[in-house]
């Protein structure tokens, strides 16, 4: 396997966020309110709701005045796949860098905070 030696700034792509996708037991189970509390106790940004195939997804990113602490958005990684909320039975998760662009806007449109969408 070759390295790229494009760089994310070249393509647009970031290392400041990312989009997730939760399959499994994962709405009816306070999935969300944990995925809250989690992303506040790292300090991210972003949202979460249910969809009506009975998934999870949302957007993390890192604050603006955070950009280098990559460590909260692996730990959110983490628990996303491997924690979830205590009733939650995790049997996949789709993860996707967001463009630049993206986390931008999500910055600007959850004024400093993670919010817990309507479906």
């Amino acid at each position: 396997m070759t390295e790229s030696k494009v760089s994310a700034t070249d393509t647009g792509i970031t290392t400041e966020g990312f989009a997730f996708e939760v399959h499994g037991k994962v709405q009816g189970v306070f999935f969300r309110k944990y995925t809250k509390q989690k992303a506040h106790s790292l300090h991210l940004l972003g949202w979460v709701k249910n969809t009506p195939n009975g998934t999870v997804k949302g957007e993390v990113v890192l604050p603006a005045h955070k950009k280098d602490d990559t460590e909260a958005l692996k730990e959110m990684r983490r628990w996303l796949q491997y924690v979830g909320s205590p009733k939650s039975r995790i049997s996949g998760v789709n993860l996707t860098v967001l463009m630049t662009q993206d986390v931008d806007n999500i910055r600007k449109e959850t004024n400093s905070m993670f919010e817990i969408r309507r479906s």
